[in-house]
């Protein structure tokens, strides 16, 4: 979204402009950071309805990983912070992030700080991460902090990886399906038709079936093709739209066997991410905020943020989830008590643990649900086209004799 402000300088100065961010609350926190005081915020509405293609190459998270845990492992070694980030530069094999990576060792350069240099690239470092720098650099443990980020972005790429497989077996599976229709139908049926129409003979129901299937497909074959790319680009566009997204996350949270994997995953999520910041000394309402951002379904992210309002307001963080419908109640059992023996970041481990292994146990027992259902589908779908071809084969040598 496109939001215009208004701010002073330190020197009391008026100044206005427009930046291009996700949310009111980034933009507050990138004028914070060019150290302007805003008094007037509001996001532009599009009057009219722009098309356009956008490629950008966002950085992957193994990437991000990778570069963080050994900026880690440099800066234990006591290389200074520039040599270590200079190094970096060279090793990583993603462009944008070595490109970001000249410009954040230029901003340290000229003054800036550590936190602050890697704050003005908001596409390439999440919210959270950016807050921990910060906090990390103020605690003067930027190493430890490092650490602590690459452990969680590890084990959080790993949760969605396993999730990502899941789906994979499925498509590829139904893609192989796809393909083998197509050919059979493409190049054995019409052989099969010419023999049919030459020789005559009784054509076989499933024979017939094929044939004005196949006659439709032909006929129409534009309007399919154009209805498949039609619907494909309304899911991809829905995908974008807040409105679109929200429908189809509902829709996901009330499928039997998908909602408990996006459940426990984002449970994983949230637990995880609450313990990372806590344990960091991000102050809890702030950690709900930033748990946000490492969500994957709106509509759960919407029952956090009501958590958070609930939080900010007084009342227990326990209670709050309590209060919240979505949330399994261990969530907020567990969470009560710990609030009463102060161990709030030891339970928020066990439930990130209990969860990941929730959304692994969940992930497999769909994966062994689905594999039977796929290849029953697709042994049905050339099964019968089998069937059909090697029926109108011997009905036309039939008629032959």
């Amino acid at each position: 979204m496109k939001i215009k402000y208004k701010a002073y300088t330190q020197n009391g100065e008026k100044v206005s402009g427009i930046l291009d961010t996700e949310s009111e609350q980034i933009a507050y926190n990138i004028l914070e950071k060019k150290q302007l005081l805003p008094y007037h915020i509001e996001e532009i509405e599009n009057k009219t309805f722009e098309f356009s293609i956008n490629i950008s190459f966002k950085v992957k998270t193994q990437d991000l990983i990778t570069f963080t845990k050994q900026l880690s492992s440099l800066l234990n070694a006591g290389i200074p912070l520039r040599k270590a980030l200079l190094i970096q530069k060279e090793q990583t094999n993603s462009k944008k992030l070595r490109k970001t990576l000249i410009n954040i060792t230029k901003d340290i350069e000229n003054g800036s700080s550590f936190s602050a240099s890697f704050s003005n690239h908001p596409s390439v470092f999440p919210e959270f991460y950016l807050r921990l720098l910060k906090v990390g650099e103020a605690t003067g443990n930027i190493q430890a902090t490092l650490k602590q980020l690459s452990d969680f972005l590890t084990r959080k790429r790993k949760t969605s990886d396993k999730i990502k497989q899941a789906l994979l077996y499925p498509i590829f599976s139904l893609s192989v399906a796809l393909f083998a229709t197509f050919i059979l139908v493409t190049y054995s049926l019409p052989a099969l038709q010419d023999l049919l129409d030459q020789f005559g003979g009784t054509i076989p129901i499933t024979t017939k079936i094929l044939i004005y299937g196949s006659g439709i497909l032909s006929s129409y074959s534009y309007i399919f093709i154009g209805m498949i790319l039609i619907l494909i680009s309304l899911f991809l566009l829905s995908t974008k739209i807040q409105l679109g997204k929200i429908i189809i996350d509902k829709f996901l949270l009330s499928t039997p066997v998908v909602s408990k994997i996006i459940v426990s995953s984002n449970m994983f999520f949230i637990t995880n991410t609450l313990s990372t910041l806590i344990k960091a000394g991000v102050p809890v309402i702030e950690a709900m905020k930033l748990s946000e951002y490492v969500l994957t379904n709106s509509q759960i992210r919407k029952w956090l943020t009501l958590v958070t309002e609930k939080t900010s307001q007084g009342e227990k963080l326990g209670e709050a989830f309590k209060s919240i419908q979505g949330f399994p109640s261990i969530i907020s059992d567990a969470i009560s008590i710990s609030e009463l023996q102060g161990e709030l970041t030891e339970t928020l481990d066990g439930l990130s643990a209990y969860y990941e292994d929730l959304t692994e146990t969940a992930v497999s027992n769909t994966t062994e649900l689905i594999q039977p259902i796929v290849i029953l589908a697709v042994a049905s779908v050339i099964g019968f086209i089998a069937v059909a071809v090697i029926q109108g084969i011997y009905s036309t040598l039939g008629a032959v004799n």
